[in-house]
């Protein structure tokens, strides 16, 4: 059940109809690349007053945004259907070991 606007949205597929499964790492570099730039540019200007401080600030705050907003996405499909779970603060592992148990309980239902 997920929250849409204006309402909820339930979504379900039945084990036997499950076609397929998939994991994906998702994250933005971006912020490597601004807090990179930032500390590099920060500590020339440590010298020439505060806004070296300013800029090494900025990078910490970007790496932080960076760790904070990376998350997995586990995606159970069948025929034309889409199950998509966004899992932040939940590793590859424990996504994986979901994709693994589904797909145990798949081969079950076949054997």
């Amino acid at each position: 059940e997920t929250k849409v606007t204006g309402g909820k949205q339930f979504k379900s597929i039945m084990l036997q109809e499950l076609d397929s499964c998939s994991l994906k790492f998702k994250s933005n570099p971006i912020f490597l690349i601004i807090a990179a730039i930032a500390l590099v540019l920060g500590v020339a200007a440590l010298n020439r007053g505060g806004i070296g401080a300013v800029l090494i600030l900025l990078a910490v705050i970007m790496t932080a945004i960076y760790f904070f907003s990376r998350k997995t996405v586990t995606s159970f499909h069948a025929n034309k259907e889409s199950l998509i779970i966004n899992c932040k603060n939940v590793g590859y592992e424990k996504s994986k070991e979901l994709i693994d148990q589904v797909e145990a309980a798949k081969y079950s239902l076949v054997l």
